[in-house]
């Protein structure tokens, strides 16, 4: 064969094996490059980030990891990196929105109604004197109507005279029921006490006496006999006194005795002629022949007595407590004068009463005659006790109570239909 021939021949063979390594070098560099690229990409041996997650397949996890742990490759392969944007960003957006929904929820769980039944209750000490006209403070009390509104009242029984309104002045108590002079002797002389309520509008007395006094005549000389000075019994006895035509300080003598039953017991030892009687007193005084001679009840003149009081300074530092003592009066007068079957037991408990006949006649005189449903103050009810003490105190002449009343906590009440209730 020609030489050329066969140079040519060889020349052909070894190009075509040239290629062939070099087809292999390329593939096998290409196969080092695919390797590193894989092992950039593979997860970690620290791949888990979020222990408390719940389990998820070795690929999930470490495609989580990897924006916390490992940089993304500056030239990833298309299909890796789309997997780890979308498996990497799911749970960094759904992990922490759970805490900042839950937690909330959670630390304020508080409601206003909550808060208020869990509030503790106002203590409240109300002074009160004797006589039928009371017991809706009791039926408050006893029936729950105060525990109702958020009060713990304690009853006092300091009468409704100077001690009641000294105690009063004095922040021993916070409210009063009193007699009407005691309000206006209080504020004549720069006490600021407000005017809330009056239980008692038109006198509930009547003038007893002794078998041998039958005319007003009768009565001079006699020694009269009243529960404390300035209270309710002492302005009734002046004002019917005066009507008849006699001198409360010239005619007769009027004694105060403090406790009730002394009065009763001087009275009936003949010590003493004559007194004003409530109708369970009236019934035991008769029953030992006592009698009637004048009678206030039958008159229906305006009267300041179970006054509603409190100090100004109290109700502007305490107003929804007012308000609230004040509710829990009206529906204690609502529930006087519909439920008498449970009135009875809780006035004999309030007056010490035996006989369940003066328990029945103080009950019906005062529930149906004396207490009305809304207890509205006014002027008019404060005429007499003005008059009888100007004339021993000057502070008194001419004083204008309308300054010291204030109907708004009953117009609210009554607002709310608590007078019907329950």
């Amino acid at each position: 064969m020609h030489p050329k021939v066969i140079e040519h021949g060889s020349m052909r063979r070894a190009g075509r094996r040239a290629a062939r390594w070099l087809r292999i070098g390329v593939a096998a560099l290409v196969a080092a490059w695919m390797a590193g690229a894989v092992a950039a990409c593979a997860p970690a041996p620290a791949a888990p980030v979020a222990p408390t997650a719940a389990p998820a397949p070795p690929t999930s996890a470490a495609a989580a990891a990897k924006p916390t742990s490992v940089p993304a490759p500056t030239v990833p392969v298309t299909t890796v990196s789309v997997a780890t944007v979308t498996v990497a960003t799911a749970p960094v957006a759904t992990v922490p929105a759970k805490p900042a929904t839950s937690v909330p929820a959670t630390t304020v769980p508080v409601t206003p109604a909550s808060a208020a039944a869990t509030a503790p209750a106002t203590k409240l000490n109300v002074s009160y004197p004797d006589g039928g006209a009371h017991l809706p403070l009791f039926l408050a009390r006893d029936k729950g109507i105060f525990a109702k509104y958020g009060l713990e009242v304690t009853l006092q029984g300091l009468g409704g005279g100077s001690v009641a309104s000294a105690a009063l002045i004095g922040g021993d108590i916070q409210i009063a029921d009193i007699t009407g002079s005691e309000i206006v002797n209080a504020d004549a002389n720069g006490a600021d006490v407000l005017v809330l309520a009056t239980l008692t509008p038109t006198y509930p007395y009547v003038f007893e006496v002794s078998k041998d006094i039958t005319s007003k005549e009768d009565l001079i000389g006699k020694s009269v006999a009243i529960r404390a000075v300035g209270d309710a019994t002492d302005i009734a006895t002046r004002v019917v006194l005066k009507k008849e035509g006699l001198d409360p300080d010239k005619d007769v003598t009027i004694l105060a005795v403090q406790q009730e039953g002394a009065r009763m017991a001087a009275l009936q030892t003949g010590q003493i002629c004559c007194t004003v009687a409530q109708v369970s007193d009236r019934i035991q005084l008769e029953a030992v022949g006592f009698h009637m001679l004048f009678d206030l009840t039958a008159e229906g003149l305006p009267n300041s007595q179970g006054v509603i009081a409190t100090k100004r300074a109290f109700a502007t530092a305490n107003p929804q407590v007012v308000q609230n003592f004040v509710n829990a009066l009206i529906e204690g007068i609502a529930l006087m004068k519909k439920d008498r079957a449970g009135a009875l037991p809780v006035l004999k408990a309030q007056l010490s009463l035996e006989d369940d006949a003066i328990v029945a006649a103080t009950y019906d005189f005062f529930a149906k005659s004396v207490v009305p449903s809304v207890p509205l103050p006014e002027p008019k009810q404060f005429a007499d006790s003005i008059s009888i003490l100007s004339d021993k105190n000057d502070k008194v002449k001419g004083f204008d109570i309308s300054k010291f009343i204030d109907t708004s906590y009953i117009q609210k009440a009554v607002s709310l239909g608590l007078e019907k209730a329950p």
